[in-house]
Order: structure tokens, then sequence, then C-alpha cells
């Protein structure tokens, strides 16, 4: 069963480094290289620094940008700029956020989790990537702190741990908002009655990986390596309630390029095959996402709606997979047009495959030239989320997007207290 435990978090000093939005930052994969730039210039201690330092000519293998991450944090510790906790807690964490005209309020918590294989309790959603796997586990294992979240889902239909965390109109301990004008406020618990009903709730819970699952993986082989009882055990998480309002996923569209053989024509012989396709205009695509088993695939000159014909299409092409996998339709999308048809295999996905969050962007890439087709689809649902994972299948990679992300910089797990 899952075991959670509160922990001596280490944060900012806000008297030593002043407004928090100055140093805290999206998450490193987050961070092209001209964000990185105004992250080193918006103050001194902004967290880049530790979780996506630069990388300068002179690196080797004692001096890069792991090692000056290790270095810095001792440095913030030495100078006060860095507070360690005095008691064991957990962090109530709340981001109010607006997608168009709505607003929302996504409620969870942060805290520790002991690290198990997969099965079981704690279960992944989605294939992995290997470089950025290569990039976390460097950085893990030269500093041995957590320097940011995994973000994980869990099952509580009854809401007994948002009662119990409910910070009743407190001051949160910190309120900063982040590069999109969202508001993070985190509260501090270390009530030992409110703790245990938090962990008993979890004793029952199944956790689902929604975020941070190169993290998850670095810190299991780990734990691993080491092997015995102690702090390398445990993973910092944010979690947060798979039936919560404000858990919002939106689609992540597919960018194609370095296709040797691009011909527009037969593509779309190809997709009638298993698609109605209709060509439409430009000005139709806003209105995208829409019903479920529909794309939209753009090229330089021309705009295309795909509507599935067979739902069941897939069950003779991977009959061995779960229903649920197959009804995904970033399955179809994958199984289908990606290897099927473009003839892209699974194991060539990081060649040929980039990702957009943005329609704008996706068109932009294919416009100017950099991409030759970009295919938008509808958001994955949290319940097929969970389906999918309770079924003990893995999505294909980016096939969610938790939005908003959780903010780098709040606190930190340090391994070597």
């Amino acid at each position: 069963m899952p075991e959670i435990r509160p922990f001596l978090a280490v944060r900012f000093d806000p008297a030593k480094v002043g407004d928090l939005s100055k140093v805290v930052t999206q998450p490193y994969d987050k961070i092209d290289p001209k964000l990185q730039e105004e992250y080193y210039a918006r103050s001194p201690y902004n967290f880049v620094r530790l979780i996506l330092g630069k990388i300068e000519a002179t690196d080797d293998d004692q001096n890069n940008r792991y090692t000056r991450a290790r270095e810095t944090y001792k440095q913030w510790l030495e100078q006060g700029v860095l507070i360690r906790d005095e008691k064991p807690a957990i962090y109530p964490y709340h981001q109010e956020f607006s997608i168009g005209k709505e607003t929302y309020l996504r409620r969870g918590f942060i805290t520790i989790l002991k690290v198990e294989e997969f099965g079981g309790k704690i279960l992944p959603h989605e294939r992995t990537l290997s470089k950025p796997k290569e990039d976390r586990f460097k950085l893990f294992m030269t500093t041995r702190k957590n320097f940011e979240t995994v973000f994980m889902l869990y099952t509580d239909p009854e809401k007994k741990v948002l009662s119990a965390l409910d910070p009743k109109g407190s001051a949160p301990l910190f309120d900063v908002k982040d590069d999109y004008g969202y508001s993070h406020r985190l509260w501090k618990v270390t009530d030992p009655d409110t703790i245990s009903t938090v962990q008993e709730v979890f004793k029952g819970s199944t956790l689902l990986i929604a975020d941070g699952h190169h993290r998850y993986e670095t810190s299991l082989t780990l734990s691993k390596e080491i092997g015995g009882d102690g702090p390398h055990n445990y993973r910092m998480v944010t979690f947060v309630n798979l039936e919560d309002s404000g858990l919002v996923i939106l689609p992540t569209h597919r960018l194609i390029c370095n296709l040797e053989r691009f011909d527009t024509g037969l593509i779309l012989r190809e997709l009638e095959k298993y698609f109605e396709v209709t060509e439409i205009e430009r000005t139709e695509i806003a209105g995208h996402p829409g019903a479920k088993h529909q794309f939209i695939m753009i090229t330089k000159d021309k705009a295309c709606r795909l509507k599935l014909k067979d739902p069941q299409v897939l069950d003779s092409i991977i009959p061995d997979r779960a229903i649920g996998y197959r009804r995904l339709d970033v399955t179809i999308l994958h199984t289908l047009i990606i290897e099927r048809i473009l003839k892209i295999p699974p194991e060539k996905i990081e060649d040929h495959v980039r990702y957009a969050r943005e329609i704008e962007k996706a068109e932009a890439a294919v416009d100017s030239g950099e991409f030759q087709i970009a295919f938008l689809l509808a958001p994955t649902s949290a319940n097929e989320v969970k389906d999918v994972a309770l079924a003990g299948e893995r999505m294909p990679q980016k096939s969610t997007d938790f939005y908003p992300k959780m903010i780098s910089g709040l606190l930190i797990y340090d391994l070597e207290v």
C-alpha cells in the first residue's frame, strides 16, 4: 500500500530573496534557452540555477551544470537564502488559473512517498523518452536532492483528504504568481492527527503518475542501487485528487518532420481507408477539438478533418492491448497514422515527432516549413488515464498535458538531511 510521510522541506527565505515570483520557475522541461536567460537575469537566486543550469564550453566531469547545481545549493543554505523547516510537515498546495473565460482552482498537497516498482498501487500512464531521463538522473545523482515534484493523482471519492487539509481561510506560507499570472498558494500542516488522517486514506488509494515519470523512475533507480532503509527510498510528490474539479488535461498535438517521401495526396488516399476525410478551411480549425475519434491534419497547402469510420478498427490490429487503450485517440493516431501510414516505428518517434500544446504554434510550425504535417487531437480525459493505467497499459509519450504545471522552487526534499 502507498506510504506517505511528512518531511523537513527546504525552501526559500522570503526575507533574503524578496519577491518569490522572481525566483520560482516553470518545470525544467518547459524552459527553453530564451526563458533560461530570462530566469538567470531575473534574480541571482532564481531556481533555474538548480534545475537547469547553463552548459559552458569548458564543462567536464568535475565542473558542469550538475556539479554547479550542487555547489549553488550548498552556498544558498550557508547564506540563509534557503532555510530548512524545523518540523516535518505536509504542504497543502492550491493553484488558481484560467483557460479562456473560465477560472479553476486545483487543490493538492506536497509530501514524500516511498517509491516502489510499478504495479499494485502505483501506476504510470505513459511511456517516457530516454534523453530527459538520463539528464534528470545525472542531476539527481550529483546533488541527491528532489528539486521538483512528481505530480500524482490519488483516488479519494469522499474527498476526506481535501477536507482534512482545508486551510479554512488561514494565511498561506507562500502566495506567488507565476509567469502566466496564475496564483500558487502553499500552507504547512504539522498536526499529527491531520497527517494521520491523510495517511489512512492513502492506505487504500491507487496512485497514478500524471507528470514526472522520469523523476519517479530516477528515484526508483537510486532506491534499488543503494538498497536498505533511508531517505533515498522516498520521493517528493504533489498529490491531486482524481475527482478534483480543477483537474484539467489539455491536448498535445503532433508535429511530423523528416519524412523522406512526403506526398500529401498519397497520405490522404491511405487515410481514407480508415477515416472520412473532409477538406476544411483554416478558419474552421479554431473550433477543434471536436468529437472523440476526430483529428485535423494540417499541411502547408491543405487542412482536413479526419473522422474515424470504425471505432473498433484497432481490435484486430492490436488485439492484445486493453480495450481502453485501443479506444484512445492518441493510440489511434499513433497506431493507424504515425506507424501504419507514415511508416514511423515506435523506436524512431524521437526522430520524426515533436509536440505542441497550442493550435496556433502547430499551424505556424507547418507554415514555416520546419514541419511537414501537424495532427490536432482532442484531450485525453482523467478517467481514460485511470482506466488505461489500471489495465496495466502505458500511453504513447506526451499523451496528456495536465494544466497548469507545478511551478518549481516552492520546496526541496534533501535526501542528505
